[in-house]
């Protein structure tokens, strides 16, 4: 920051600082949390989202090769997630009740088979809030266990 001296300010006594820096002030009224409100939690489901999206093999939530994972996030402590495909079948649900705002998901169905490469909707319902439709897309790379 640069000082902001003029002929006219060097020797004013009602200078904000003595040093003629720039003096900036600020307020959080009205930012404080909030409980109980309906109207800023349905807003808030704008905010949820699945990571990385679209997939394309390789994901910063992958421990290894051979681990495919995604992330639902920015979730309320209790929600339902439904997974299904594009022909409407149900691939996986997850009943969330944590303090985590994430559900990680292994990109595997309900039987614990990976799921094919293609296009999933995910559907998010928070009790007593409402519901968020999301769309997803990945391609799952085959496992090659000759590359280890």
């Amino acid at each position: 920051y640069q000082r902001y001296v003029t002929d006219e300010t060097i020797n004013d006594p009602t200078a904000d600082n003595n040093y003629y820096y720039p003096v900036y002030s600020f307020t959080t009224d009205g930012m404080a949390a909030e409980r109980n409100n309906k109207e800023m939690l349905v807003t808030e489901l704008d905010d949820i989202n699945i990571v990385p999206n679209p997939y394309y093999g390789l994901g910063d939530y992958d421990a290894n090769q051979l681990e495919n994972n995604v992330r639902i996030v920015n979730l309320p402590q209790t929600c339902t997630i439904k997974i299904f495909n594009i022909s409407g079948q149900l691939i996986r649900s997850f009943s969330k009740s944590s303090d985590e705002s994430y559900q990680q998901w292994d990109l595997k169905n309900e039987h614990n088979i990976p799921i094919a490469s293609g296009i999933y909707i995910i559907y998010v319902d928070v009790p007593g809030v409402g519901s968020k439709t999301l769309k997803w897309m990945g391609q799952i790379r085959p496992t090659d266990l000759n590359t280890f």
